[in-house]
């Protein structure tokens, strides 16, 4: 029992490590793209963290996903200036395909 307890502890950890560098990747190329300032991109990645976990679930409901996708972009719309958030919304679909809003 201790060493199955073991085991899923060592797959968990993985699994976390793993959901960061995708966060951090994101985040890279949403800097450079968006010529984020430090502050703005300290703010951009707590908003990452805070929403990918429960946008990139597998089984979420539509209803679910766009709205929680569209309170995500509205806390990106307050950080961003205009020309910033334009430029997000361009490139939002190129760097995160997956989060395009789900029709039923």
């Amino acid at each position: 029992m201790r060493k199955l307890v073991f085991v899923f502890f060592v797959l968990s950890t993985f699994a976390l490590s793993a959901q960061d560098i995708n966060t951090k990747e994101i985040l890279a190329q949403y800097q450079i793209k968006l010529d984020l300032t430090t502050e703005q991109t300290s703010n951009f990645g707590s908003i990452l963290e805070k929403f990918n976990i429960e946008l990139y679930k597998k089984d979420i409901a539509n209803n679910t996903f766009n709205k929680s996708n569209k309170i995500r972009d509205l806390e990106i719309y307050k950080l961003l200036n205009a020309i910033q958030f334009e430029a997000y919304k361009k490139v939002k679909l190129d760097i995160e395909p997956t989060l395009k809003f789900r029709f039923n």
